[in-house]
């Protein structure tokens, strides 16, 4: 195939001022093109992106430099071919400035990758315009919009036109007028998206209403009309819209994934040469792709079926080369009459990404050993390099953080703590300590343009009561009004604390266990004289946003990822699971200095699996804890993947979840988490059949479609219920809080309680079973309200059995399988099973 690749002009080159220290920290940094040039974009604007306009993303993750990059250029639907073409030659000059090894992604609007998604937590919102026009639409804060948020875990927001036309009932729509802003949920709409919706709105109240405005939820009934009422709030989201026409029924979204993965499986790889100043692609595989079918130094193209692209150029090959290869993938895929926002990702020879390399069935892994995954009671663990949890996970806060940064945080803090329905100060000195059951009130006072600006975060633990919960927000209205108005609020959950808030406490945030009635001025001495010991877990990867967390003092709370401090009456410990890292126990000794003073530099230091027996002891003895083995290297080859499985729409869909935490795991949905060795179907309590049914089905062909050639019979499916989840499977979550599912209590817990050793968990073989049509019922039970787990309510009379089915149908199964739908239909009301 000749693919035209003839040079153009290159877009006049940026002076080094727009990429000066990019690359030199974790985090993400956006550009936009104007005039030939870039733009660097301040953080209150990321997520927001123009239809006129073109876009560079770089976004850095790891603990260290140097840092994985990942390149995104992202392009409006109606930005100029200059802009564009900036836009993929700035990628490939910031590559350039970065040694060659980041991943490039080209990205079209309504279009964009998952991964480039998950950079923006609260979701990307689209506005018309562009550097051209103005931007004249977005500047316009109080005006009258309508905006959509289409999505489950990471939503995109679109505006749409100002009426009624515009809703849905499977769809969350946000109304603001700038008074008030309306969430409006669809009847067919799920919890996820409301809940979302009710983000943005608070986001707008918060961000651009200095929390002025008020948010008012409208739940969609079909039963429902507008009053004549001028009160009736639906009358007046109506007025406000300008028409109540009928509201169209649910729309139809997400893709066929079945058909994507069809397509994936079918991939193609190709050789792209340069004869005579033309450039030529040829295809030399097709199916399962072999590592030594791509010469090192050749650039090549990888063929999805359609879903997406890849090109692989040589660790050598120059920035003019790559610019020109990009061409060649953007003509190829227009060849092949692929559609124009297809996903097309280039990565460099070295650098290969994991989605790349297991499409290759035997891309080859230097010192790899596959293991299955264990967890460990404590005696005789093998002294092996424990694999590390998806990184990505605990870059989820820093990406999250980063939209609230606001200054350096030295600015002055007041600190109230919610004691008895009134706000109690705290002293300087336990600034930075809280407690898990308690609630608190922070007031951030710093200078901007030579006027004061004022922030009330008000932090909630995770063991706090409602009505602590409800007197936190009330007194931090209330500290709003008295300074008139000014001040942002901000509320913030134990564990979710954004980056700015971290900052403000200079890396000396502690959380205990307990609430006020323990106090913290007496904790210390209560280990001294009760002799109980205390556990403490420590995150952080700088000395800005460095913690300790309280954890329960029993062997189950370690895992092999992290750095834990173990304080008892008469001496300390520092463990170090083998999976951490040389800067998390750096951070480990300062915080254990502020944790228990009194130890100063004498606490002992434990490697995992050269524990002490008085260690176990301490701890209620040796116990089963999280840990990983199936990589020998610190950052594993196949990093654990998350898939949400949801009919939510009324469609079976997979949607995968990038920086994933417990967070994203909700009752009434069914996840598949991929650990390469083993597959882990997770089913909430309010999931239903079909999702159950079709989750476990997919899981089986996801492996079976795998191009990386995994074995089938060599990977385990696995399912777990809700509330039952076991350290191989929680282990992979940051911090996963067993009162969420489980009620507190631990798996080993719920294990002994039970006396069952595999409490909750299934095989996914063994569970697909209660779906077959094989499995017969008798009417009386399939005429019930509830059917049996694994029937489908739809097609109960697929479970009788034949002599039944003819006594209640008066017809052969075989006859009313023959029979138009309709006349299926009429045939299940009269026998009692529609």
């Amino acid at each position: 195939m000749m693919i035209s690749g003839s040079q153009q002009n290159s877009p006049r080159k940026l002076s080094d001022n727009a990429f000066q220290g990019a690359g030199v920290k974790p985090g993400l940094t956006l550009w936009r093109v104007e005039n030939f040039g870039l733009k660097k974009l301040t953080e209150d604007q990321h997520g927001l992106f123009h239809d006129g306009d073109s876009y560079l993303i770089l976004q850095c993750e790891g603990r260290a430099a140097p840092y994985a990059s990942h390149i995104h250029f992202w392009l409006g639907k109606k930005t100029s071919q200059d802009e564009a073409g900036t836009a993929a030659f700035k990628a490939v000059e910031l590559d350039d400035i970065l040694g060659g090894s980041p991943t490039q992604y080209r990205e079209i609007q309504h279009h964009e990758s998952r991964k480039f998604l998950s950079y923006f937590p609260k979701g990307v919102k689209y506005n018309e315009g562009g550097v051209r026009s103005g931007f004249k639409k977005s500047e316009v804060v109080n005006q009258k919009r309508l905006f959509k948020i289409k999505g489950r875990k990471r939503p995109r927001i679109f505006e749409v036109p100002l009426h009624s036309d515009s809703l849905n009932r499977g769809d969350v729509f946000i109304l603001d007028n700038g008074s008030k802003v309306w969430v409006w949920c669809g009847a067919e709409s799920n919890r996820s998206e409301r809940r979302k919706g009710m983000e943005f709105a608070r986001d707008i109240r918060d961000s651009e209403r200095s929390g002025k405005a008020r948010v008012l939820l409208i739940e969609d009934d079909p039963k429902m009309r507008p009053q004549k009422d001028k009160n009736d709030e639906l009358s007046l989201f109506f007025s406000e819209l300008g028409s109540a026409g009928p509201i169209k029924a649910a729309d139809a979204r997400g893709s066929d994934e079945k058909h994507e993965r069809d397509m994936i499986a079918k991939t193609s790889l190709h050789k792209v040469t340069d004869t005579g100043g033309q450039m030529r692609v040829t295809e030399i595989a097709t199916g399962r792709l072999r590592y030594e079918q791509m010469e090192p130094r050749d650039t090549y193209i990888v063929d999805q079926g359609g879903v997406g692209l890849f090109v692989r150029v040589g660790s050598h090959v120059s920035k003019e080369q790559k610019l020109q290869n990009l061409k060649v993938a953007v003509n190829y895929l227009r060849s092949k009459k692929y559609p124009d926002y297809t996903q097309v990702t280039m990565v460099t020879q070295g650098s290969e990404i994991p989605l790349f390399k297991q499409m290759f069935v035997n891309w080859p892994h230097k010192g790899l050993r596959m293991n299955q995954q264990t967890y460990h009671n404590g005696r005789g663990i093998a002294q092996i390099q424990q694999t590390k949890f998806d990184a990505a996970t605990l870059h989820e806060r820093k990406k999250r953080q980063q939209e609230k940064m606001f200054d350096d945080g030295k600015g002055k803090i007041d600190i109230w703590r919610v004691e008895d329905f009134r706000l109690v100060p705290q002293p300087k000195e336990l600034h930075g300590t809280f407690f898990g059951g308690d609630c608190y009130v922070i007031l951030y006072t710093y200078v901007k343009d030579r006027r004061e600006q004022y922030i009330v975060y008000y932090w909630l633990g995770l063991k706090s009561t409602p009505d602590e919960k409800g007197t936190a927000a009330h007194m931090t209205v209330k500290m709003d009004d008295s300074l008139g108005g000014a001040p942002m609020q901000i509320r913030v959950v134990q564990g979710k604390e954004p980056e700015h808030f971290m900052r403000i406490f200079q890396g000396k945030m502690i959380v205990y266990r307990g609430g006020k009635s323990s106090g913290f001025r007496g904790h210390q001495q209560e280990v001294q004289q009760s002799g109980q010991p205390r556990l403490f877990q420590v995150h952080g990867f700088g000395p800005d946003s460095k913690k300790a967390l309280e954890v329960e003092a029993v062997a189950a709370s370690l895992n092999s990822n992290d750095v834990f401090l173990l304080l008892t009456q008469s001496e300390g410990f520092l463990w170090y699971g083998k999976g951490c890292s040389g800067d998390e126990r750096e951070l480990a000794k300062e915080l254990a200095g502020r944790v228990a003073p009194r130890f100063a530099d004498d606490f002992e230091k434990i490697q995992e699996t050269k524990e002490p027996q008085r260690f176990w002891e301490f701890l209620g003895g040796r116990g089963d804890y999280a840990s990983g083995s199936y990589f020998e290297q610190e950052i594993p080859e196949y990093p654990p993947r998350l898939f949400l499985c949801s009919n939510a729409t009324g469609r079976f869909a997979v949607e995968e979840v990038f920086n994933f935490t417990q967070e994203d795991v909700e009752e009434d949905d069914v996840m598949l988490l991929d650990t390469h060795d083993t597959i882990y179907v997770w089913v909430g309590k309010d999931a239903n059949s079909t999702e159950k049914k079709e989750a476990m089905t997919t899981a089986l062909e996801y492996v079976k479609t795998d191009p990386s050639g995994r074995d089938p019979e060599k990977v385990q499916m696995v399912v777990i219920k809700q509330g039952y989840e076991p350290p191989q499977f929680t282990g992979h979550f940051e911090a996963w809080n067993d009162d969420v599912f489980a009620h507190g209590k631990s798996y080993e817990q719920i294990k002994t309680e039970l006396r069952d050793e595999n409490a909750g968990i299934s095989f996914v073989q063994e569970e697909l079973t209660k779906f077959s049509f094989d499995r017969k019922y008798p009417f009386s039970v399939l005429c019930q309200e509830e059917v049996p787990e694994g029937v489908d309510p739809t097609r109960k009379e697929y479970y009788l059995a034949p002599d039944e089915f003819y006594q209640h149908f008066k017809i052969s199964f075989k006859e009313y399988e023959q029979k138009p739908q309709w006349k299926r239909d009429m045939l299940k009301k009269n026998a009692g099973l529609f």
